[in-house]
């Protein structure tokens, strides 16, 4: 009973004071602030989460949810953060990056709002099978990530990434529909095409 009293008392005060937040959504722009396009995120608050680069982070909001800062981890976020990225504006267009990452302009809002029309890659905690979601992240249709030689593409609600080491004329496709959970790979994910 003490906790059911408990859990009310934390929901009213909650509902009197603000909306609960659990994610934001980082969207990435082109051309300065101008169309969104290339590759961002929808990444839980508060919740120690590795990234596919091996690193682990948490991201956290100020009191008044205006602002979000990245803590850094060797391992599990169990030991004292070895960098620290922001703070970063929420709700205007700003520069952005990831441990050792390159800089780019996104705009960073509370909730998940992944642009419709995009690649939307779910990763997952548990090796060889898709359970307990960590993150997300998504890619604008036909966005060509030249660094990687990669292209996102939606093709009859279908997500693919074609792998083009060469040049773009020559590419090897890469089907992300559905759980992917090889074994080689450092987390299983789910792709999908967002209408």
């Amino acid at each position: 009973m003490k906790l059911f009293v408990l859990l009310v008392s934390i929901l009213f005060v909650q509902l009197s004071f603000g909306t609960f937040v659990s994610e934001v959504t980082i969207t990435p722009h082109e051309n300065g602030c101008g169309n969104v396009y290339g590759a961002g995120y929808v990444i839980p608050i508060n919740t120690c989460i590795t990234l596919e680069t091996g690193y682990y982070l948490t991201l956290n909001l100020n009191s008044e949810q205006t602002q979000m800062t990245l803590s850094y981890f060797k391992d599990n976020c169990s030991s004292d953060a070895i960098a620290w990225g922001g703070p970063y504006n929420l709700q205007q267009c700003t520069n952005f990056s990831f441990l050792n990452e390159p800089e780019y302009n996104v705009t960073i809002t509370t909730g998940s709002s992944v642009p419709s029309g995009a690649i939307e890659v779910e990763y997952y905690y548990y090796s060889f099978y898709c359970s307990g979601p960590t993150y997300k992240k998504f890619y604008t249709n036909q966005y060509k990530d030249v660094q990687n030689h990669l292209y996102y593409m939606c093709y009859n609600d279908k997500p693919f990434v074609y792998n083009c080491p060469e040049s773009f004329s020559s590419c090897e496709q890469t089907d992300l529909d559905g759980c992917h959970d090889d074994k080689s790979l450092l987390m299983p994910y789910r792709g999908k095409c967002l209408k």
